[in-house]
């Protein structure tokens, strides 16, 4: 795909999480589920645009900060880099590791650096007795979408790259026919 294909895609996906987050603020119950919608459009990014998906992490983190800074650090520490990991590493093992780990950091970062509870009482709760239940979440969140997201993957992917330009027919001018 050429660069110019992959900014715009990658613009479209940033601008469609900040949306997806920003469903919170209004509906909040409808704003819970889609905030995990964001995880499969950050890790389609990943997959579509390789380590040129990054930008995209930084660019709806940013977004996100004008919007409510609390979805952005939910968005950047938890969710995203989910997405993220998951659709840049190809190992599967690796991925998975590095997700769990880096959603449980995020999670307890959140919790007790900013003091968002991402868990309803949890505020309230030791750092040593909320561990365990970010690890379970972390790693349960994790494994779902590394189930789910090689399945999607394949026809997203296809349709995306049906409507990508060709690298080849773009390079060539072609003067237009006069009848």
């Amino acid at each position: 795909m050429p660069l110019s294909f992959k900014l715009c895609v990658g613009a479209y996906f940033a601008a469609t999480m900040c949306v997806l987050y920003a469903f919170g603020l209004f509906i909040p119950a409808f704003g819970t589920i889609s905030c995990t919608v964001g995880t499969f459009l950050m890790a389609l990014a990943g997959i579509l645009l390789g380590k040129k998906a990054l930008n995209v992490y930084v660019t709806a983190g940013a977004m996100l900060c004008v919007i409510s800074p609390r979805y952005a650090a939910e968005f950047l520490m938890t969710t995203g880099f989910v997405g993220l990991i998951l659709g840049i590493d190809a190992n599967k093992r690796r991925a998975f590791f590095l997700a769990t780990a880096g959603m449980l950091f995020g999670l307890l970062a959140m919790t007790y650096l900013i003091g968002s509870a991402t868990f309803g009482l949890a505020l309230e709760l030791p750092v040593y007795s909320c561990i365990p239940i970010y690890t379970v979440f972390s790693a349960s969140y994790s494994a779902l979408w590394l189930v789910i997201i090689p399945r999607l993957k394949t026809k997203a992917f296809f349709r995306i790259c049906r409507y990508a330009p060709d690298a080849e027919k773009e390079a060539v001018f072609r003067p237009p026919k006069i009848i």
